[in-house]
């Protein structure tokens, strides 16, 4: 999927660029994109690491990053060529304008995306490869664009004579005229829409609250498990026949265009071994092979289907999904001194939580051992009747194990003879108590009268976290689910009922909403990183304190694209989204750092600060265009799934894709407006 959205965002990039400086310049800019992949992937191997969706994915997001320093030098040679310098001469200054803006915007970028790395967790560690693929791509092209792509257009770039036809055929240029009439408009009543863009900003992030939430939105896999548990000391044949009972519905479903087969294992596997275990994993075909549904519509039909089968404990519809291994949607931890509390605590809290509406797979982790036979022996009643402890030992040994009475050779193979009861007359509870035992007098006098049988439950396995011991009790949501909603709900049922019943047990809440809570706030430190290192990087670069954050305002205006983009799509607010908006900031602001460079040189060159804006505006559009719609051209196929649509990749593309957008609306139309209500009152000095 990605790769072929790749091919066709290349393809995409190539026709915006011949159509607006030229194909001869189009190929010149796009010969970046092979140098830099090739070193990419030589420097991504000498790291250690692979080729995955993830690499591939950086690549998709970078691609049309890579030609955007081309574009801004050949769009710049481009220019000056039509204003009557020769071509060669043209390279060497049009490089040497924007060579200054073109590192910023390098510097920028990796500040935004590197940080990226270091962000903790499962989900940091999955995502870790994206950044550092876009970063040593940007570093690559940036190398590339300033040191071998001018002497390129001063070979191969277009002569007098097409400069001539170029101009003559290019509507481009009634374009900017329109825009300038525009700009102008805006810049007299700058305050007026400053404003506007001001109350548009803020009634637009007072929406964030409405989005839906999910933690990673993975690919599903094209199949299912059913996980069986049965009630312990359930032998394989009580299993194997309830196995059968889901087998029995499924079977009447295969080859219906949605299950092509399934396949059970009974008893599990390796060391672990049971006869209470079982598992049916059901295998659904592609989308693209006829299959109309969901996998959730098929496992809640199912659901429903099954519903009457009885013997399990506890059943469990999973479907497989790619990514990182992710926690349940509800997660909540007991934990205390004493086990028995916890685990009547559990039983307790699991019940509540499974009555809740849309809340399925209620389980457990606590893992309880077999069935176990205490025989306390009254021992001064044995000693009055004349039997030790260690004969009612060996009695019933023999009567389960039987008693070895000699041996004898089979092909040279000592072999034990063992006899053995012919009927085992203590497979029940009330046999075992007739169990005769013999006394020193040759008597029989059964179990019962020197013993107390009893039959407990063991522990399967004690865990403990920092010293207590701990049950966490999972469940998954179903449908439209607020998960604040129920979190707060069983809080609310534990702090009024369950606390006071349960003294001892503390409750935590964990679950998918907590760990999406944690890393938004993981995320949050590194993206305040970001922007520090790009304030440092466009401070050094404007050797100004107010530019910068007049640059950094592009930020917000593109995060307005994001949440819209979130708003009308009805994609949920995820991990992967956040990640790219993030990553955005750095994207963001590139028009603006050549938009306000180029207004710095007109007004230190003698223009007033209304002149340097406009005539900057007019003379930037082209480039400020061409780079935003060469990246918006490499996600385009991805964001929209052309080549194939992915849950995880395309909402990635187009959070960046859309918010691209908005950047490049407030780059041409509020930073302009920006600069003259900061600058246009004071002297000339001030910049």
């Amino acid at each position: 999927v990605l790769s072929s959205n790749a091919l066709m965002g290349l393809v995409l990039l190539v026709i915006i660029l011949g159509m607006f400086i030229g194909i001869r310049n189009s190929l010149i800019t796009a010969l970046g994109i092979p140098v830099t992949f090739a070193l990419t992937f030589l420097v991504l191997d000498l790291l250690g690491e692979t080729i995955n969706t993830n690499t591939l994915f950086g690549l998709v997001l970078v691609l049309g990053l890579i030609v955007d320093h081309g574009i801004v030098i050949i769009e710049n040679s481009f220019r000056l060529q039509t204003l009557g310098m020769k071509r060669h001469d043209a390279a060497i200054l049009g490089v040497n304008q924007v060579i200054w803006p073109i590192i910023a915007a390098t510097g920028t970028t990796v500040a935004a995306f590197l940080p990226l790395m270091i962000i903790p967790g499962t989900i940091g560690k999955f995502l870790r490869v994206i950044p550092l693929t876009v970063t040593i791509a940007l570093i690559v092209s940036t190398f590339e664009a300033l040191f071998f792509l001018p002497s390129h257009y001063a070979e191969w770039g277009p002569r007098e004579k097409q400069i001539r036809k170029l101009n003559e055929s290019n509507r481009f240029n009634r374009f900017a005229q329109r825009y300038i009439r525009v700009l102008q408009h805006m810049y007299e009543k700058k305050f007026r829409y400053l404003l506007g863009a001001l109350l548009i900003t803020l009634g637009v992030f007072s929406l964030v609250g409405t989005l839906k939430q999910d933690l990673f939105s993975a690919e599903d896999y094209s199949y299912f498990t059913i996980e069986i548990t049965t009630p312990l000391g359930s032998t394989l044949e009580q299993t194997n026949r309830i196995v059968k009972s889901y087998e029995d519905v499924l079977l009447d479903k295969v080859g219906n265009g949605e299950i092509l087969s399934i396949s059970s294992n009974i008893g599990g596997s390796g060391n672990s071994q049971t006869t209470t275990q079982a598992r049916i994993t059901v295998d659904l075909a592609e989308k693209d092979q006829g299959r109309e549904r969901s996998i959730e519509a098929i496992i809640e039909e199912l659901k429903k289907e099954t519903y009457y089968i009885s013997g399990s404990e506890q059943v469990l519809f999973t479907k497989a999904q790619t990514g990182p291994p992710t926690s349940a949607d509800f997660s909540f931890r007991l934990s205390g001194d004493s086990y028995q509390p916890i685990i009547n605590a559990a039983t307790a809290l699991s019940n509540t939580l499974a009555s809740l509406e849309n809340v399925t797979n209620v389980q457990s982790d606590f893992v309880p051992g077999n069935p176990v036979l205490r025989i306390e022996i009254n021992q001064d009643q044995a000693s009055r009747l004349g039997i030790s402890v260690s004969m009612i030992a060996g009695h019933l040994r023999s009567r389960f194990d039987g008693i070895t009475v000699g041996t004898f050779f089979l092909e040279n193979e000592e072999i034990d003879i063992i006899v053995q009861f012919a009927s085992k007359s203590a497979d029940k509870f009330e046999d075992l108590e007739q169990i005769l035992i013999p006394t020193d007098d040759l008597r029989l006098v059964p179990l019962s009268s020197v013993a107390v049988i009893r039959l407990d439950n063991s522990i399967g396995s004690i865990r403990r976290v920092e010293g207590k011991r701990e049950i966490t009790i999972t469940a998954d949501a179903t449908g439209d689910v607020d998960q604040k909603a129920v979190n707060d709900t069983i809080r609310q049922v534990w702090d009024s009922e369950l606390k006071n019943r349960f003294n001892g047990v503390d409750l935590t809440v964990g679950g998918e909403f907590a760990d999406f809570s944690n890393l938004l706030i993981d995320i949050l430190r590194v993206f305040i990183l970001g922007i520090f290192l790009m304030y440092l990087i466009l401070g050094a670069q404007f050797n100004s304190y107010s530019q910068p954050f007049l640059i950094l305002l592009s930020v917000p205006f593109a995060f307005i694209g994001v949440v819209l983009y979130l708003l009308v799509s009805g994609t949920p607010l995820s991990t992967t989204v956040i990640y790219s908006a993030v990553a955005l900031a750095g994207v963001a602001v590139n028009d603006a750092i050549v938009l306000i460079c180029f207004i710095n040189e007109l007004r230190a060159e003698g223009k007033t600060v209304k002149e340097a804006v406009l005539q900057s505006a007019v003379t930037r559009i082209r480039p400020i265009l061409l780079t935003s719609l060469t990246t918006i051209a490499g996600l385009l196929p991805t964001a929209i799934g052309i080549g194939g649509y992915s849950v995880v990749w395309s909402p990635m593309a187009s959070t960046i894709m859309v918010g691209l957008v908005f950047s490049t609306l407030s780059a041409l139309l509020i930073i302009p407006l920006l600069y003259g209500a900061l600058y246009d009152r004071k002297p000339r000095s001030a910049a």
